[in-house]
């Protein structure tokens, strides 16, 4: 599937829906994890082709934030590097946007010492899509399920009451989002 970076958030809220979920009401994390997995292999078309420009990378975070009252969260975040502008100027970046779906839990016994964990995300991830990409994608869940706390996310299921979401743009290099 090729899309337009314009277009890459109402193709992952299509996918979501596509895989059963409900992008405004997440239930089944797995089956939202499925469809980011695809989102992820999906060309994206007006990004910096550059070589070694990591125009289009994503990573996986995890932790208790200050916007969502320290609630154990999980957050799939795909990043793409935007060609706009004049790039004959000596200035001249991409401009950095992020698809983003955040989902926050309930506080629960298995999550209560989530901030326990060394780490807090995967890592960045700007390996090409395809088969690399899948890989590193099967190496992130592979890791994330050998700590209770982050194993605990994926495996929320439907029948639990629904996760808090935010799905967005990151829009500018200045962090101001639309």
């Amino acid at each position: 599937m090729r899309i337009h970076w314009q277009r890459s958030a109402a193709i992952f809220g299509q996918l979501l829906r596509d895989h059963g979920v409900d992008p405004e009401a997440v239930t089944n994390v797995a089956a939202a994890w499925d469809a980011y997995c695809e989102f992820l292999q999906a060309d994206v078309e007006g990004i910096d082709e550059t070589p070694g420009s990591d125009a289009d990378g994503f990573i996986v975070q995890w932790g208790r934030w200050s916007w969502n009252n320290e609630r154990p969260s999980l957050s799939f975040t795909r990043q793409l590097a935007i060609v706009a502008g004049d790039q004959a100027d000596a200035d001249w970046l991409p401009i950095l946007w992020q698809v983003e779906l955040q989902l926050s839990f309930d506080h629960e016994p298995n999550l209560a010492d989530l901030d326990a964990l060394d780490t807090s995300d995967t890592g960045w991830c700007f390996s090409p899509v395809g088969h690399v990409r899948n890989a590193e994608l099967a190496a992130m869940r592979t890791d994330m399920q050998r700590h209770r706390q982050t194993a605990s996310h994926l495996e929320h299921r439907p029948g639990q009451q629904p996760l808090v979401v935010r799905m967005y743009l990151l829009s500018r290099q200045d962090g101001s989002s639309r």
